[in-house]
């Protein structure tokens, strides 16, 4: 899949004023660590506190209205698992959330809050996820 700057604008468009628009503002000690100009954009200001809001957003948002209805399913560790569930929740969209076994407390907790379908840890194969399908609600897109 290729993705143009079209592209990234057209996203940016569809969740204006769903996300935090962050501030970008230059890092003096980095820059004269690295000998370069480094600017830091500020993601943890968003509501899950990660820039994985956005993607879980334009995706949810790329649905149908049949597709949402359906629910979704993803699987994250952490803080893409927080912006789907976040989202989905604020959608009134069902959605199953897959996360390993070692996850760590506050990454289950913070996603936890969100109320979604289901909630797994697994010490399942990240290389197979289309076995998860028998255990989410109907015909549940991936986010």
């Amino acid at each position: 899949m290729t993705i143009s700057v079209k592209d990234i604008y057209d996203a940016a468009d569809l969740i204006a004023g769903s996300v935090i628009n962050t501030p970008c503002t230059r890092s003096k000690t980095l820059s004269e660590i690295t000998g370069a100009e480094v600017i830091l954009k500020f993601e943890n200001h968003q509501f899950t506190a990660s820039f994985k809001d956005r993607g879980a957003l334009v995706k949810i948002l790329s649905l149908t209205t049949e597709q949402q209805k359906a629910g979704i399913i993803a699987m994250s560790a952490g803080n893409h698992a927080q912006g789907v569930a976040y989202h989905a929740q604020r959608m009134c969209i069902p959605a199953t959330i897959v996360m390993p076994r070692y996850t760590p407390n506050v990454k289950v907790e913070r996603t936890r809050v969100y109320l979604v379908l289901r909630l797994f840890y697994t010490a399942m194969n990240w290389m197979r996820p289309v076995n998860l399908r028998r255990s989410s609600p109907g015909n549940a897109i991936w986010c």
